[in-house]
């Protein structure tokens, strides 16, 4: 099951995730945000419960750098050309949810 907001904590243990390289998955992910100004406490809390949501990337598993999940848009195979292409790079304690996508030959 796949959550889609990020109230409660993780479902997934994070450390123990094992990806396929060149397989396509679906990352859920919280993402940080920014304001710029000054605000009073309150204001900052209701902009945080507004916030309450997650980032849906999809993409090919190019690897894990140093804790940085790598997810392509696009990959190709030939052997005389780069392999990825439009990297997303996610820190692996971001994520809340993957979903591997089936293959469609």
């Amino acid at each position: 099951k796949v959550r889609t907001t990020c109230r409660s904590s993780p479902e997934y243990d994070m450390t123990k995730l094992t990806l396929k390289k060149s397989e396509r998955y679906t990352v859920y992910w919280r993402d940080t945000f920014s304001y710029t100004g000054w605000f009073e406490s309150d204001e900052l809390a209701r902009r945080a419960e507004k916030m309450d949501y997650l980032i849906e990337t999809t993409g090919y598993f190019a690897g894990d750098f140093d804790g940085w999940l790598v997810f392509c848009t696009e990959r190709n195979p030939h052997e005389e050309f780069a392999q990825w292409g439009a990297p997303t790079f996610i820190p692996r304690e971001c994520i809340r949810g993957v979903e591997r996508l089936k293959k469609c030959r």
